[in-house]
């Protein structure tokens, strides 16, 4: 038992590691199954993200060295904008505890404002993201979209050392 507990344990924190990797490294792109050179993004040309992107892509990974912080708040939320108006993406996951998720999912769905979720928005967000979350609303309430929405959901890695805690 206290074996599995400390395999479990040591499998947890080597996962945590690579995900941790594979956040900071440099976006690499593969294009028609040849793999490119690691592209740096910087504020000023994120756009050519875009363009190496093909229709096979489902998953794009926008990683941060740190939180809270106002220039990578706005590239991330940018290049989700991006990625959504030129590349169809419309599947949202932010890092943020799973009740937050549902919070901010049903507000970017909702015609009428909650004040309250908006006022907890606000408190727990970065003005960037608080706009993002009301850009998606605002594209989500469009005619054009109606069948198509933008779906937002949260993680955070957190959450699953908890599990592992709560089964020693």
């Amino acid at each position: 038992m206290i074996q599995t507990l400390r395999i479990r344990k040591a499998f947890s924190i080597y996962i945590q590691i690579i995900l941790l990797l594979i956040l900071t490294l440099p976006i690499s792109c593969s294009i028609n199954n040849k793999s490119t050179n690691s592209l740096m993004i910087t504020y000023n040309n994120y756009e050519s993200l875009s363009r190496l992107i093909d229709s096979s892509v489902q998953i794009v990974g926008i990683g941060a060295a740190t939180h809270g912080s106002n220039e990578v708040d706005l590239y991330q939320t940018d290049v989700a904008k991006l990625l959504i108006n030129k590349n169809g993406f419309r599947t949202i996951l932010i890092e943020s505890a799973y009740q937050d998720g549902l919070i901010i999912g049903n507000y970017i769905h909702s015609k009428e404002v909650n004040t309250k979720t908006k006022e907890l928005i606000e408190i727990y967000f970065s003005q960037k993201y608080v706009d993002f979350f009301n850009w998606i609303r605002n594209f989500n309430l469009e005619d054009t979209n109606k069948n198509d929405p933008i779906r937002l959901f949260a993680i955070d890695r957190l959450y699953f050392n908890n599990i592992h805690q709560e089964d020693s």
